[in-house]
């Protein structure tokens, strides 16, 4: 990537991306963070295009900010539907016994609101960015596994779950899945523009990983990779009796 390549909007994008892979198994507050930077690369890529499109900078700016943002928004069908579960979510306050529960639960699934909007009306990444984030979170999942053995043999641990102290043993466990197939995906697909290296790389953290989520002992997990791994079998099965 050329330097004169990286916009502002550009940085903050791809700041976001990295905080959000490295928050998602570790840091609650990186993942805060993360949805703030996000935000701000979608306000200034719409001012950046509203630039470049030759509008002199006056009152009406802010107003084609936002028809520039939410205009590329509104194109995208499979991003509304993120939107419209998260509206579902809120319409679900209505009968809720418990509001402040209820309130609570929606600033958790903010996100669903958020990325969305962003990730469908910003610019698609290329191969190499796409392949460098992962492997950003993939070694954040390394680091949380880490800690999750040093909590083990430095505290006094009586439940296996209390070795996650950032987020919830199920979402870390799922975490963990996903970073198995991600390293897979890297291993034995042809598609994928790595080195040798970086696939053999890619294999061992998938294998850690594996061996990792048994020793969670996380029945969520392993039943989510059971039947994912399920799944894609018989998917792959499909594709050679088609060809």
């Amino acid at each position: 990537m050329k330097r004169r390549d990286i916009t502002i909007s550009k940085a903050l994008y791809l700041s976001g991306l990295s905080l959000m892979l490295l928050g998602l198994p570790t840091s609650r507050f990186l993942m805060s963070i993360s949805q703030f930077l996000l935000l701000g690369a979608w306000v200034i890529y719409g001012i950046e295009q509203i630039a470049a499109s030759g509008i002199k900078p006056g009152l009406m700016w802010p107003l084609r900010v936002v028809e520039n943002r939410f205009g590329c928004f509104f194109r995208q069908r499979e991003a509304i539907i993120f939107i419209l579960i998260f509206l579902l979510h809120g319409i679900g306050l209505l009968w809720t016994s418990d509001l402040p529960f209820g309130l609570h639960d929606l600033r958790i699934k903010l996100p669903l609101l958020l990325l969305p909007i962003v990730f469908s009306t910003l610019p698609a990444l290329n191969q190499k960015t796409f392949n460098t984030l992962l492997f950003i979170y993939l070694f954040a999942l390394l680091a949380a596994s880490a800690e999750c053995i040093y909590i083990l043999f430095t505290e006094n641990i009586t439940d296996i779950r209390d070795i996650s102290t950032h987020i919830s043993h199920v979402r870390l466990a799922l975490n963990f899945v996903a970073g198995i197939f991600f390293g897979g995906y890297y291993l034995f697909s042809g598609k994928a523009t790595l080195s040798r290296w970086q696939r053999i790389v890619a294999g061992l953290l998938s294998g850690w990983f594996l061996f990792f989520l048994i020793f969670m002992k996380s029945p969520t997990g392993i039943i989510v990779f059971i039947l994912t791994t399920t799944i894609l079998f018989f998917i792959y099965a499909l594709k050679i009796q088609q060809t």
